[in-house]
């Protein structure tokens, strides 16, 4: 449990902080962008609080896991010595004044303004670029980059991912406490955006070589090594910039988020695996990871909330097929009949089957719902039972995972569009996630619906209706047209 000490933080802290409103000219304008770079042109949407990106509708718990101070402050360790983590205060500081936006209990705030304090005093303040002075937050030990000791990263590094989720913070601090202190570290960490790659001093900014903007996740002051472009590092950049461009309206930061959007945009191709996990980063593409894959799907739902530009969910969709988050607690629901289990080895080479035969209906309990590796469709892990440790394929009708599933919310609108004269499937379900309701939709003109979310019932492929008379019932995806325009 973390213990809260009082701290001597920059802030005022207010019952009803001021708003801040856009600046009039923009800091440091002597910075210009560091380069020339692509961009789309995306009208950039302001969300609302509570669906910006890191917030969460329950606030979160105080013990944090992680190595930490007795203030709070999240710290590592690697070989018995500790160290700052900036990119770690940064996203413990967001969740700590997540947590406060939720409850107003001040235990959050003071958390997240003690994580912000140790970012600022242990800032590295550059003005070779800057004459105001940028501020990067040092990594100071060595990390060997995908455990390749080839390409360690020799201290002090910086990270894109770290300056982008300070940048976040302070903007968001700026807000909630009315504090101009919070104001001018947003600036300052805004500005070493404004820094290209080069070989002395720091930086997180590059141009790629398709003339592209990459936010750097693991940035070297020297040429080596190479760049990784992590791709979700870039994108937790482009939220703290999305963030102070919501604040401030400064040009140059609308620049670097259309920019660098279009780069994850152009790189999807690169970096999506049809069929399985996407690739982490661009540099080294047999460094897969499950977890990152899931982050990536999210980042590209923040995307499209940013820019309305549906290409970024349609994405989505592709990367959650390929490999949707395994993890699935529940019952599959086996009908009368064959039923043919399976093990496979870490290629997706087949071990053992095993058939059985049911005179009657039946069930098992699993914890993954899965893809297996060069292996088409989804597979149940059965947990009990004569199958237990086996795999079930996915079959609608046959064998499938009981009850409604939720894999990707959409906070943004998304439309579909039903066929004139289509007879479309329809189900409604209990508070359990069970069926309770079915039927079919069929209206004699092309009609349109607003979604709020993609996911399967009964191991069918289901889009959820957002509003009208048919919210929260679930259409069958295959029967409808996703991303219909609206009239």
């Amino acid at each position: 449990m973390v213990a809260l000490t009082a701290l001597a933080v920059a802030a005022t802290l207010s019952a009803a902080p001021p708003a801040q409103a856009a600046v009039a000219s923009a800091p440091f304008a002597d910075a210009p962008l560091p380069f020339t770079f692509a961009t789309t042109g995306w009208t950039i949407v302001d969300l609302p609080e509570g669906l910006k990106p890191y917030q969460a509708t329950t606030p979160p718990g105080f013990a944090d896991p992680k190595p930490h101070t007795t203030a709070g402050v999240r710290t590592f360790v690697r070989n018995g010595v500790t160290y700052d983590h900036p990119q770690g205060q940064a996203a413990l500081g967001l969740s700590m004044l997540d947590g406060y936006r939720l409850t107003k209990d001040k235990r959050y705030l003071t958390i997240a303004l003690a994580n912000a304090q140790r970012l600022v005093d242990t800032k590295v303040v550059d003005s070779t670029v800057v004459s105001d002075g940028a501020w990067f937050f040092p990594y100071k030990f060595a990390f060997p980059l995908h455990g390749y000791p080839a390409v360690t990263m020799t201290p002090p590094w910086y990270s894109s991912m770290a300056q982008g989720q300070a940048l976040d913070l302070f903007t968001r601090l700026s807000v909630v406490t009315g504090d101009t202190a919070w104001r001018t570290a947003a600036d300052r960490t805004f500005a070493s955006f404004l820094i290209g790659n080069r070989s002395t001093g720091p930086w997180v900014t590059e141009k790629d070589a398709d003339g592209h903007v990459w936010l750097e996740e693991y940035a070297a002051p020297t040429a080596k090594p190479a760049p990784d472009h992590t791709f979700n590092g870039h994108n937790f950049a482009i939220s703290g910039i999305y963030e102070y461009y919501e604040l401030t309206k400064d040009p140059r930061s609308l620049a670097l988020i259309d920019g660098a959007m279009t780069a994850s945009l152009a790189h999807l191709p690169q970096i999506r695996q049809s069929g399985w996990i996407s690739h982490y980063c661009l540099a080294h593409p047999e460094i897969l990871s499950t977890g990152y894959h899931a982050i990536h799907i999210r980042q590209l739902v923040w995307f499209h909330q940013f820019t309305n530009d549906t290409r970024f969910v349609r994405w989505a969709d592709m990367l959650q097929n390929d490999y949707p988050a395994p993890a699935a607690t529940g019952v599959v629901y086996l009908v009368r009949g064959s039923h043919k289990a399976y093990v496979f080895d870490k290629h997706g080479g087949l071990v053992r089957s095993k058939t059985i035969s049911l005179t009657r209906l039946s069930s098992a309990p699993l914890d993954q719902r899965k893809k297996i590796y060069r292996r088409a469709g989804y597979y149940y892990e059965i947990t009990a039972g004569s199958l237990k440790g086996m795999f079930l394929r996915e079959v609608p009708g046959s064998q499938y995972l009981l009850g409604a599933r939720t894999l990707i919310a959409y906070p943004t609108v998304r439309t579909i569009a039903l066929a004139a004269g289509a007879k479309v499937s329809a189900v409604a379900t209990d508070g359990a996630g069970l069926i309770a309701h079915s039927g079919s939709l069929t209206y004699a003109s092309v009609t349109r619906f607003t979604i709020s979310g993609r996911g399967i019932v009964n191991g069918v492929d289901r889009v959820r209706i957002a509003e009208g008379r048919w919210k929260g019932w679930w259409l069958t995806t295959s029967q409808v047209t996703l991303d219909a325009p609206t009239a």
